[in-house]
């Protein structure tokens, strides 16, 4: 997979979480990137990286809401990417199956 492929699902995958968060209001989705980059020192790019801390910043913000939001950001990756529909154990469950598809076409 070409370097660019890799930065165009990148792409893809960033603007399926910003319309998942825009759910939940304008400014959602900047104060979770903001906290991502304060706590880990890691891009925005970086999100689709680092799921993992990406996923544990969203609980650390909405707690218990944390499903909610992650659930409407992989549905936004569901419908983006056609992966299957089943359910996931998490956002960083959902961003690694496109990660496995991607590798695989």
């Amino acid at each position: 997979m070409a370097q660019s492929e890799i930065l165009d699902d990148s792409l893809e995958i960033l603007d399926c979480l910003d319309r998942g968060f825009s759910r939940f209001g304008q400014s959602v989705g900047n104060v979770v990137y903001w906290k991502f980059q304060f706590t880990t020192k890691l891009s925005k790019l970086e999100v689709t990286k680092r799921p993992d801390l990406f996923s544990l910043t969203i609980q650390e913000i909405f707690r218990e809401g944390g499903k909610i939001v992650e659930n409407a950001l992989i549905q936004e990756l569901k419908v983006k990417f056609q992966i299957a529909d089943r359910n996931y154990a998490g956002l960083e469950d959902a961003m690694n199956s496109i990660k496995t598809r991607s590798f695989q076409n």
